[in-house]
């Protein structure tokens, strides 16, 4: 559960008395109007600019946009880092519980659930290596929890590692003192089954339809045309 609504000091106060453990956050439109309220002259200038920082995904692409907003207008710049870059930035606050166990984690513009409770991510590596992904690290991080192991598979753990060496190991003997069983030997190994088609066996190769079959025809030795030769050739004149 979350609040969302304008910079409202009544609000904000009613907020914080009456749900003390839900994150407040500020409505992006009402923050502009703010913004124009207060620096009508950058309007234009900044409208793409901070609704792109409101929006985007990563933290280097918020710097960059927020550098463009200080080149522009430096007021502008302060007046929302006073107001708080977690209360209206997407990017601030990548990781919203939906529950007690389910997260949204957002990454390179896409948005990953993690339930803790049955281990698993919508990226499903978590199920599948049944170790916790990088997105369920970024949850376990976000919630100050340092103990990873009840998230993770025994097989990954060293008391499972451990175990593997309780049971003493009979090692294999060279193979000169090693011999097959009487079955295994007497066992005669043919080869595979072939019937022979009927007719003659294709001594060229099938060609494909798509293959451009070339008829050679004989060309005159002296003008080099096709469909006639050099007692016939009339492209040059004969000599009387």
């Amino acid at each position: 559960m979350r609040v969302v609504s304008y910079r409202n000091g009544s609000i904000t106060k009613s907020v914080r008395i009456a749900f003390p453990n839900v994150p407040h956050y500020g409505c992006i439109w009402h923050f502009w109007k703010n913004v124009c309220g207060n620096f009508k002259r950058r309007r234009k200038t900044l409208s793409d600019l901070f609704y792109s920082m409101a929006k985007t995904y990563k933290v280097e692409d918020f710097d960059k946009l927020m550098a463009k907003v200080y080149r522009a207008d430096h007021r502008v710049k302060d007046y929302l880092e006073d107001a708080g870059y977690q209360k209206w930035s997407r990017v601030h606050a990548t990781v919203v519980p939906s529950s007690k166990f389910i997260f949204s984690v957002y990454e390179a513009g896409r948005r990953y659930i993690v339930c803790l409770g049955r281990k698993i991510c919508s990226c499903e590596r978590f199920q599948v290596d049944e170790i916790p992904c990088a997105h369920a690290i970024d949850v376990l991080k976000e919630n100050n929890i340092k103990n990873m192991h009840p998230y993770c598979f025994d097989y990954y753990k060293l008391d499972a590692l451990a175990k593997k060496y309780e049971i003493s190991m009979i090692a294999i003997p060279d193979k000169a003192y090693s011999s097959a069983p009487k079955n295994v030997v007497a066992e005669t190994v043919y080869p595979p089954r072939y019937r022979r088609l009927i007719g003659q066996s294709r001594k060229r190769r099938k060609k494909n339809a798509d293959e451009k079959i070339t008829v050679s025809t004989n060309c005159c030795g002296q003008c080099g045309q096709e469909r006639h030769n050099r007692r016939t050739c009339t492209f040059f004149p004969k000599e009387k």
